[in-house]
């Protein structure tokens, strides 16, 4: 089957600009940590050492009084969690939703086989589940609280460009979630 409802629904001349907004502001800075990364493997590769906490942040480590926010309400109870479900499978997704877990991990990366759709079904689904459209699945603030990894920052969507270059894998995928779902998972906390 194709993806021809599933592309309509989730591309649109805002979706797009969104993604391309996403892409301008970010890809400089992801590309330039990738880079930084990459430099910080091979010497550590050569000299053996171990990574270390940056000697900027330490007064942060040392401050007594720093704390994180509280972990929302419905991530307090985390005895079960669903890991690396691929959400492109429109019935083990539901299946998930049904189930009594209290967190579904929903991967966009390897666990996904992130092909263009595994992606867009994927993405697709998970709308469908925010917006209360799959029979005898509770309502999303009732179901597990979906956990959405995207794609790791050296995969690229080969379908997608923006100024001439492909799209960060990772941007595309949070740029779709949160454009169609970001306001209404917000809502139903």
């Amino acid at each position: 089957r194709g993806l021809e409802h599933e592309y309509l629904t989730l591309f649109n001349d805002k979706s797009v600009q969104f993604i391309a907004e996403l892409v301008s502001t970010f890809e400089e800075d992801a590309d330039k940590i990738l880079k930084q990364r990459t430099a910080r493997k091979v010497q550590l590769d050569l000299t053996g050492d171990l990574p270390r906490f940056s000697s900027l942040t330490a007064h942060i480590r040392n401050d007594p009084t720093w704390r994180v926010l509280p972990v929302p309400e419905r991530l307090r109870d985390r005895r079960v969690d669903i890991g690396d479900l691929a959400p492109c499978s429109t019935e083990r997704f539901t299946q998930a939703l049904r189930s009594t877990a209290q967190g579904i991990q929903v991967d966009f990366d390897d666990g996904n086989c992130p092909t263009f759709y595994n992606q867009i079904k994927g993405i697709f689904n998970v709308c469908q589940a925010v917006r209360n459209q799959f029979r005898d699945v509770p309502p999303i603030s009732k179901a597990p609280v979906l956990m959405l990894r995207p794609r790791a920052w050296n995969m690229v969507e080969h379908n997608l460009l923006v100024n001439g270059k492909e799209v960060p894998g990772p941007l595309f995928d949070f740029g779709l979630l949160m454009f169609h779902n970001g306001k209404l998972l917000f809502e139903n906390k």
